[in-house]
């Protein structure tokens, strides 16, 4: 981009020196009909070899022709009459002056035309978008062919622009030339250096254009991101498609499982939990395994763990983790066992679904089963419970000493009681409201993250603003500050009564 800005002021600095020289030789001699032809000719020549070099357009060329041909009419106005360069040649401070703005207008008219590639990067981007929306690109080969011709052109251009490599290398995924995929997102790793999201959608191109087969060279960088995103599902995909189509469906199965356990799309949940389906049908039929129904009642966490674990205590043998929906089916076998060397038909197993905020192993509302057999490839249900979480509140009884309209805005405002800063909650009521029982929650939270509930105590006022602003004004009246502990029960009196000075 400095190049080519540089570019620019070297144009308009050219067209100052040419307004400038030119203006300053009209007043020198009068110009024979000869020389005028002649000097229009040579300026002529010279303006388009810098349109050529410059690569200026057909409407800018003719432009500055016209603008030539004016000059070089007004030179030759002057007829076979002499002129002194005193009275004929125009100041040198108006010259420069319409230089510059010469100058002025050329690095504007770049600044709007000089960068052809923008649209270009514009339309891929909202190509990508569209079949990244499910759009398609049906009825757009032709759209799709010329970018891509573009951005060839651009990225020989600019072999080093990061940004024409990135939509280069999709636009060639989109147009399914994956081998022209791999080649630019290997080249854009290059220009912009270790990235775990160039690495996995350049595995993804590589193995689609090794014929969906998993090369040295693919599974290198696979590692490689793997080694920087450990639970990545795309990587668990493409690994579990490979083992698929080389007929190892519980390796297969085991990546699916992995990827299911990371969040995603429901759409793509869907698909892949198919694909699961149908690698678990090809395995052994007579496998030990645990199918059970989950049933969750009240308020649902974002996670659910269920794991099978010997009946006489131990470490789980089988265990994975799924988003929490009300009721849904799981699958415990080899393909969730934690330790190969371990299985599922080594005795009496039971069953434990746990809801979880993070997804992890923390305790939560839980549900374990009665002791199974998983040789016998049981069938349970489980239903889990969680109360609906009672939302810590402040219980006020607001009153007014006052005699005051009754249009005149009350505000009760809960702070931190030590750190200076914005209202946690505010609740607005007027006068005739009062006396009234009020009781502050998040729902009345100032700024978003920032809970009523989160605090171990807050510092409660009630102030009637004469003024109408919540901020304390002189002639406003106020209670005394109460400070309460959030969902500790009870009511706090608040009286409006003290005026502010």
């Amino acid at each position: 981009m400095i190049d080519a800005w540089l570019g620019a002021v070297a144009v308009a600095l050219l067209a100052v020196g040419y307004v400038v020289v030119g203006a300053r030789r009209r007043g020198r001699h009068t110009a024979t009909s000869a020389e005028v032809d002649a000097t229009f000719a040579q300026r002529r020549h010279e303006l388009e070899a810098e349109a050529r070099g410059q690569g200026l357009d057909a409407a800018t060329v003719e432009a500055l022709e016209e603008e030539l041909a004016l000059d070089t009419l007004d030179e030759a106005a002057g007829g076979g009459t002499e002129h002194s360069a005193r009275t004929d040649r125009p100041p040198l401070l108006h010259v420069l002056a319409g230089g510059l703005a010469v100058a002025a207008l050329a690095v504007g008219l770049y600044a709007l035309w000089g960068e052809p590639y923008a649209p270009v990067l514009a339309q891929a981007s909202q190509l990508m978008q569209a079949d990244g929306d499910g759009g398609g690109v049906g009825g757009k080969a032709a759209a799709l062919e010329r970018l891509q011709e573009a951005l060839v052109d651009r990225t020989r251009r600019r072999p080093n622009d990061a940004d024409s490599w990135f939509f280069l290398a999709h636009l060639h995924m989109v147009a399914s030339d994956y081998a022209a995929a791999a080649s630019a997102f290997a080249t854009l790793r290059e220009i912009a250096g270790p990235s775990e999201q160039i690495d996995i959608a350049w595995a993804q191109a590589s193995y689609l254009a090794d014929g969906a087969e998993m090369s040295a060279a693919t599974r290198e960088v696979v590692d490689r991101a793997l080694a920087a995103n450990p639970n990545h599902p795309d990587l668990f995909e493409l690994l579990a498609m490979d083992a698929l189509r080389g007929r190892q469906f519980l390796t297969g199965a085991r990546y699916l499982v992995r990827a299911l356990g990371q969040p995603m799309a429901d759409s793509r949940r869907r698909v892949l939990a198919e694909t699961l389906a149908l690698a678990r049908a090809r395995l052994d039929p007579q496998r030990p395994f645990i199918k059970a129904t989950i049933n969750i009642e009240g308020e649902p966490m974002p996670w659910l763990m269920v794991f099978a674990r010997p009946a006489d205590g131990g470490a789980p043998l089988a265990a994975l983790r799924l988003p929490a929906r009300k009721t849904q089916t799981v699958v415990l076998d080899a393909a969730t066992s934690m330790d190969e060397a371990k299985s599922l038909a080594g005795g009496m197993v039971e069953l434990v679904a746990r809801l979880s905020e993070t997804g992890d192993a923390t305790a939560g509302p839980q549900a374990i089963s009665a002791p199974v057999d998983a040789a016998t490839q049981p069938r349970i249900e489980l239903t889990l419970t969680r109360p609906r979480p009672a939302r810590p509140s402040i219980a006020l009884d607001v009153s007014l000493q006052e005699d005051l309209d009754a249009a005149v805005p009350i505000f009760i405002i809960a702070r931190h009681p030590s750190r200076p800063g914005p209202p946690v909650a505010v609740r607005r009521l007027f006068a005739g409201d009062l006396p009234a029982h009020v009781e502050l929650s998040d729902a009345d939270a100032m700024l978003p993250g920032q809970r009523l509930s989160d605090l171990d105590a807050v510092q409660v006022v009630a102030r009637a603003s004469i003024g109408g602003t919540p901020n304390a004004q002189s002639g406003d009246f106020e209670s005394d500050a109460a400070t309460i502990t959030p969902g500790t029960g009870g009511t706090t009196p608040l009286r409006i009564h003290r005026r502010l000075p």
